[in-house]
């Protein structure tokens, strides 16, 4: 969510109009901490493949026919 343009434009707002007094402001900033918690945690990993043997090379010196 937090690379979500929308959503992030969606809480700015929200964070601008409900008074902090109101319950939902608390809701909302702990919604708020949370994903930024998780965000710092998630590792992104590219998967490799193997490009030599298996089913993705290609036998170019095959004489098959």
């Amino acid at each position: 969510l937090v690379s979500n343009d929308r959503f992030m434009k969606t809480m700015e707002v929200a964070f601008k109009v409900i008074p902090d007094s109101v319950p939902e402001h608390k809701a909302l900033l702990d919604l708020w901490l949370a994903m930024d918690e998780i965000k710092a945690k998630v590792v992104v990993e590219q998967m490799e493949l193997p490009l030599e043997g298996g089913q993705l090379s290609l036998d170019l010196n095959s004489d098959r026919k």
